[in-house]
């Protein structure tokens, strides 16, 4: 493995602070989604981001290190200020990887949102004889847990909000959070109200999955509407957040 084409630049990392921080705009969100759902080197490099980022939030361990490493980058010539950075990224990603193992994957967030991942509600939607079929063969698969299979035949649909979510769905159901969450969040201003009711909750279950603060906040602002149809479950996710 080459180490290099794991390096950040400082063009990547700029986007990802923009992605992160959610202030990126509309175009450059749709550039980057479709980016990070082609090339599986940049979701790897954002996902060390993110873990970073939780790291140095936290002031863990890792922020220390972190933070004494890229003091060094005003005593380097610019030449050697990417071979740090990507050193410190490297050199802390397996401290990080075992924190994030330790505290979400089999940590009580996990628990969780292996508890409500299945809370998963059907579309009334207006759809062509033929794509109606389609959808229903697709829903079968969803249900077996065929999720590669359900998503092989989405791509094949025209693509619209409905067609959109359960491509996000199938791919959060395999474990891929980034594409997942790319996709939620191009549907967070969609048309209709139920599409944008139901990505609201995913991306907090994901949130919650990944250990990100924003994640309680999001399942209060969903339980706060009492017209929310996830209002209950969140307020069910919540009892579980806070039980002792």
């Amino acid at each position: 493995m080459k180490i290099s084409i794991y390096e950040l630049t400082e063009a990547e990392l700029a986007e990802f602070d923009l992605l992160y921080d959610g202030t990126i705009g509309e175009a450059e969100f749709y550039v980057l989604k479709a980016k990070l759902q082609l090339d599986e080197i940049l979701q790897h490099k954002y996902l060390v981001y993110k873990m970073l980022r939780r790291e140095i939030e936290k002031d863990g361990l890792a922020s220390i290190v972190l933070k004494a490493r890229l003091a060094l980058l005003d005593q380097k010539d610019r030449k050697k200020k990417q071979w740090i950075l990507s050193a410190s990224l490297i050199s802390l990603l397996i401290a990080i990887c075992l924190i994030w193992v330790f505290n979400v994957k089999f940590g009580e967030n996990t628990k969780i949102y292996n508890l409500f991942k299945d809370a998963e509600t059907g579309f009334s939607i207006r759809m062509s004889s033929s794509d109606k079929d389609d959808l229903n063969a697709i829903m079968v698969d969803i249900a077996r847990s065929n999720y590669d299979s359900a998503l092989e035949k989405l791509n094949l649909l025209v693509e619209n909000d409905t067609v959109s979510y359960y491509s996000g769905y199938c791919e959060e159901r395999m474990g891929n959070d980034v594409n997942a969450e790319a996709i939620y969040m191009g549907l967070s201003n969609s048309k209709s109200d139920f599409i944008r009711s139901k990505v609201c909750f995913r991306l907090a279950l994901l949130h919650l999955k990944n250990g990100e603060k924003t994640a309680r906040d999001e399942f209060e602002l969903i339980a706060s509407e009492s017209s929310n149809p996830y209002a209950a479950l969140a307020r069910e996710v919540l009892k579980s957040i806070d039980k002792p």
